[in-house]
């Protein structure tokens, strides 16, 4: 089971938009955080990854 597959559960369709637009904005930084380091295959970004699918 992923994050968007617990948003997509969601029934309420505010919350869902919301958690979306979150889940977005997270990713965004995220591949903005590895594209400036350039470290991809870290641990460090690797446990970050996880730390944010984790809090959904």
């Amino acid at each position: 089971m992923s994050i968007e597959d617990l948003i997509d559960a969601c029934q309420d369709e505010e919350e869902r938009i919301i958690l979306t637009k979150k889940l977005n904005e997270k990713l965004l930084r995220l591949n903005q955080v590895k594209k400036k380091r350039n470290t991809s295959n870290s641990s460090v970004f690797k446990d970050y990854q996880n730390k944010i699918h984790n809090k959904f």
